[in-house]
């Protein structure tokens, strides 16, 4: 798999996250609202590389929709309407998401303009 791919696969799993986390944000009076998110990026590329039950390898359809709840060892707190939106963590993912968006862009860009260089020789 080339630096391509991976960055790839990763500006897709970034969106699908960025989506759970804008309607995280979105629901955070919702009554009996639950918080999601997406898997980790490790298990989104295992998922991806696994074979599945058409045949199809590395295809990624459908795996935005293995939503997970929160992690253990972040604060979440049920309220009475049954809703465990932490607002400040969906505002801190959301600034995690962009920085590494940030970072998978740059990544590009540098491997884009050095293959550019070698071929000109």
């Amino acid at each position: 798999m080339s630096i391509f791919d991976v960055a790839s696969r990763q500006a897709e799993w970034l969106s699908l996250r960025r989506a759970h986390v804008a309607s995280n944000i979105a629901n955070v009076n919702t009554p009996g609202y639950r918080a999601r998110d997406v898997l980790p990026f490790e298990e989104f590329m295992q998922r991806a590389a696994t074979p599945t039950a058409g045949g199809a390898s590395g295809s990624s359809a459908g795996l935005g929709a293995a939503d997970v709840e929160p992690e253990d060892g972040v604060l979440t707190e049920t309220l009475q309407t049954g809703n465990n939106v932490n607002l400040e963590n969906e505002l801190l993912k959301s600034s995690e998401i962009a920085r590494n968006h940030a970072l998978n862009v740059g990544m590009v860009r540098a491997f884009h303009r050095m293959l550019l260089l070698s071929s000109k020789g």
